[in-house]
Order: structure tokens, then C-alpha cells, then sequence
């Protein structure tokens, strides 16, 4: 990787809101969801050298639960969890498959 693609943490140059990346607001809403899914976001963290760069794939995941729901989420976060998928575009796809094989089911009902 080239020098000018590296990640530079210095945390004197960072905001304040990036220097406490353990936020306890993610920490709380992903507890609020479900063990799986705090545990997601705990490997999230934990993935990285620097672990405040998981803050935008944090919030991501946690904002999964508006467009699928708080149990739809859950149960991703376990499967990812077991796949050892812990990437947000994971979550992302282990979302939309179980919506799609959902749907497929109730059009099999005849």
C-alpha cells in the first residue's frame, strides 16, 4: 500500500467525538437489539488496528434495524457471527436474503 493510502491516526488530530470510539450510545443501541449484535459490533472494533475507524460500519449495522427490523438484525448478527462475516456489507446481504427467501415463501403458499 502506498504511503499516501495509509491510514494516519494521531490522536491529536482527531475531533473529539473520534477519540472516544468505544461510544457508549453504539454500545447501548447495539445491547438494546440483542447479544449478537452487540457482540457484532464488539468484533467490529475489535477487527480493526484502529478501532475508531469501525465507527461508520457500526453505525451501519445498527441502522439495519429501521428498514428490517430489531429481530431481523438479531438473527443476522448471529449468523454473521458464526460465519465469521463481521463486515457491515454482510450483515447487509444476510438481511436482504432472508427478505427475499421470505417473500419467495409467502408467493409459494398455492
Amino acid at each position: 500500500m502506498a504511503p499516501s493510502q495509509r491510514f494516519v491516526t494521531d490522536p491529536a488530530h482527531m475531533p473529539a467525538h473520534h477519540q472516544a470510539f468505544r461510544d457508549p450510545k453504539i454500545m447501548q443501541r447495539a445491547a438494546g437489539i440483542g447479544p449478537a449484535t452487540a457482540a457484532l459490533i464488539d468484533a467490529l472494533f475489535a477487527q480493526r488496528r484502529h478501532p475508531e475507524q469501525a465507527i461508520r460500519s457500526a453505525q451501519g449495522v445498527l441502522a439495519l434495524a429501521r428498514d428490517h427490523g430489531a429481530g431481523a438484525l438479531e438473527a443476522a448478527c448471529g449468523r454473521a457471527l458464526a460465519l465469521q462475516a463481521r463486515v457491515y456489507s454482510h450483515v447487509r446481504r444476510l438481511l436482504t436474503m432472508a427478505a427475499g427467501s421470505y417473500w419467495m415463501s409467502l408467493m409459494n403458499l398455492d
